[in-house]
């Protein structure tokens, strides 16, 4: 490998990085330009998403970025006009500062105006989360409150027989889980296991969750359509909440009292059965009560 040549390359190509991040600069300024001149109308997103061939989405978020660099954060715009930054890190310092007051957000760009060099975004993003924290300590800690209150699952279908989950919890909670789960799969990870790391993390998460533990059968999940029992010769047609039996450790199950709901057992004319979610008792329009297979 040619050292020398390799190390030329790269301080070409350090330069035209900088040579965007001023033409950037040039841009965005344009852009705040156009939106005055547009008196602050839709009438801006639309023209920009014309003249860019974008969506009106993007060119909103482009003029919310020029407007913010030219009026709240100058030293962020003077950083990209030195090819210190380009548009895509000034936008790490534009999200962080959103919430903050015109004030305390020239605050947060006059600390970081000297400490933008040398971070990639993640890193930009994190600085600039320190110094919001320090600057609006009372906002901060209103946020972060109002922010444990957004707690909640996501499931987003990926297409080819995969779907991400998305679990937003506080941080300790989150730190927590992937320690766990991250200490249980390298337990796992002994001589001859196949499986990578995070295919192990995956299985275990989902073992716990599925209380499988690393049995090769596909979960099913277990809905069933209900009716409410009130005679066996008269069932009311309108869907109730499932009740949920735990088995009994003897194996003989819980029996619910009258009037619980019931579904009916289309193998059986004439009886309805209560199934429990993993594994659970059948129950019978008699009142018995006998292991659900």
């Amino acid at each position: 490998m040619d050292i020398d040549k390799a190390c030329e390359l790269l301080k070409d190509i350090r330069v035209i990085q900088e040579q965007k991040c001023r033409l950037e600069a040039e841009q965005l300024r344009l852009i705040a330009r156009l939106n005055e001149v547009e008196e602050r109308t839709r009438g801006a997103s639309a023209e920009l998403a014309l003249g860019l061939a974008v969506t009106e989405n993007m060119a909103g978020k482009q003029i919310a970025l020029a407007e913010a660099l030219v009026t709240r954060l100058p030293k962020t715009l003077q950083a990209m006009e030195s090819g210190v930054i380009d548009g895509h890190k000034a936008s790490k310092v534009f999200d962080a500062t959103t919430v903050l007051s015109d004030e305390k957000a020239r605050e947060v760009d006059a600390v970081m105006g000297d400490r933008l060099a040398g971070k990639n975004p993640s890193g930009l993003r994190r600085a600039v989360n320190r110094v919001v924290a320090r600057i609006d300590p009372n906002g901060h800690a209103a946020r972060t409150r109002r922010r444990r209150l957004d707690r909640k699952v996501e499931l987003v279908h990926q297409g080819e027989g995969m779907t991400t989950l998305i679990v937003a919890v506080p941080v300790e909670v989150g730190t927590a889980i992937y320690a766990r789960t991250d200490r249980e799969a390298r337990t796992l990870k002994v001589k001859g296991e196949p499986r990578t790391l995070d295919q192990l993390r995956a299985d275990v998460l989902a073992d716990r969750c599925l209380r499988e533990h690393g049995t090769p059968r596909n979960p099913k999940t277990g809905v069933y359509p209900l009716c409410r029992l009130r005679h066996p010769d008269r069932i009311e047609r309108q869907p109730r909440r499932t009740r949920r039996l735990r088995p009994h450790p003897t194996g003989q199950g819980n029996c619910p009292q009258p009037g619980v709901d019931l579904a009916p057992d289309r193998d059986r004319p004439g009886h309805w059965s209560m199934k429990s979610w993993w594994r659970g008792t059948e129950i019978t329009s008699d009142g018995s009560c006998s292991p659900s297979g």
